[in-house]
């Protein structure tokens, strides 16, 4: 079964290939990836509160940042 977590995590993974958030301003970057899982949402039915999308964001980014992290070493 597909959890509200699995949702948020899509709507995350959509987003963030319509912007490259080392490329931009972060608060840019998070505006735009919020516009994007905000738009998930309606297209697919889901409810994400704006709680719940910033705290994918930044989990989500810290995740990209690590795994750059790693690449760089």
């Amino acid at each position: 079964m597909i959890t509200q977590k699995d949702f948020l995590k899509f709507a995350f993974e959509e987003a963030i290939n319509e912007v490259n958030p080392n490329s931009v301003d972060k608060d840019v970057a998070k505006a735009t990836i919020a516009t994007g899982m905000k738009a998930y949402a309606d297209r697919e039915g889901c409810k994400f509160t704006d709680e719940e999308i910033a705290e994918t964001i930044e989990a989500g980014l810290k995740e990209l940042d690590k795994a750059n992290e790693d690449y760089e070493h």
